[in-house]
């Protein structure tokens, strides 16, 4: 990532609710209603929504994955940076793609080739539980439905993810840990508003670039906690840190996209989006 962010998310990372700026910013209880939710979401792009999912719920998912993390573990070669899952299809492991030294993608499908329940039923209730599908689908005003999921692997001082998006008008994205994730391993970074200017149709870094510059760098971090996800429209800006230490770091994701009829009618709301941007800012 960008050397100067990479030493903001290191001088003010999040560490806890009320303790750092992403929760005084971007946050929003779960028990704090539907409404304050799509407040947030519409006006930054992005809510940090905390205590969404129980302990019960994040605990069977944890069991389900320890032994995905253990192979992990024991088959990730750090010189040649390759990771061959030797069980790939009892956990519905389609691909694992390199996104960066010691960063990859692992990617689930729906069923395991052997009939078993993929990694990705397990994130699937999860989700379920924390009623992502109905928040993102009140804030684009259209159905939508989870189309991908897995989880984002950094091995220890691997390296993060420089500023992007992930899509355009009618996608969305959540990203979650099954547990707490200390700063140090790689925050999460995050530019509020950014949605509202970003072009998915403008060329890669020059996209990024305008939508930084019309939300003045503004930027927040934030530290994964257990259970609070983090709802975002996929064309808000994010980042992640370095990984510093010399544990893997393991983050849900999930995409969400609109029914394709709906798309069309997202695209009117850009320009109203741009409008509650700047007058909030």
């Amino acid at each position: 990532m960008p050397a100067a962010y990479a030493a903001e998310a290191e001088a003010a990372p999040v560490r806890a609710p009320g303790e750092g700026d992403a929760h005084e910013v971007v946050a929003v209880r779960a028990d704090a209603g539907d409404s304050a939710v799509l407040t947030c979401l519409r006006t930054h792009g992005c809510c940090v929504l905390l205590d969404a999912v129980p302990g019960e719920a994040l605990a069977e998912a944890r069991a389900a994955f320890a032994p995905f993390l253990q192979e992990v573990a024991q088959c990730w070669d750090t010189d040649a940076d390759t990771l061959t899952l030797a069980s790939w299809r009892r956990y519905g492991v389609t691909r694992v793609p390199r996104v960066n030294a010691g960063k990859k993608n692992v990617h689930f499908t729906p069923d395991s080739a052997d009939g078993s329940a993929s990694l990705h039923a397990s994130l699937a209730r999860l989700a379920a539980v924390g009623g992502f599908a109905r928040l993102l689908s009140a804030h684009a005003g259209a159905r939508m439905s989870l189309t991908e999921s897995g989880v984002s692997l950094t091995r220890g001082r691997g390296a993060g993810m420089e500023w992007h998006a992930d899509g355009g008008v009618g996608e969305a994205t959540v990203l979650m840990s099954l547990e707490d994730v200390p700063a140090a391993r790689g925050a999460l970074g995050l530019v509020p508003g950014s949605h509202a200017f970003y072009d998915a149709d403008a060329c890669g870094e020059d996209g990024v670039a305008r939508a930084l510059g019309a939300c003045s760098g503004r930027v927040v971090w934030n530290a994964y906690r257990a259970g609070c996800p983090v709802l975002f429209d996929a064309r808000t800006l994010h980042a992640a840190a370095d990984n510093t230490t010399d544990e893997l770091r393991c983050v849900a994701w999930y995409i969400y996209n609109a029914d394709e009829e709906q798309q069309e009618d997202e695209h009117a709301l850009s320009d109203a989006l741009r409008t509650i941007a700047v007058s909030d800012g």
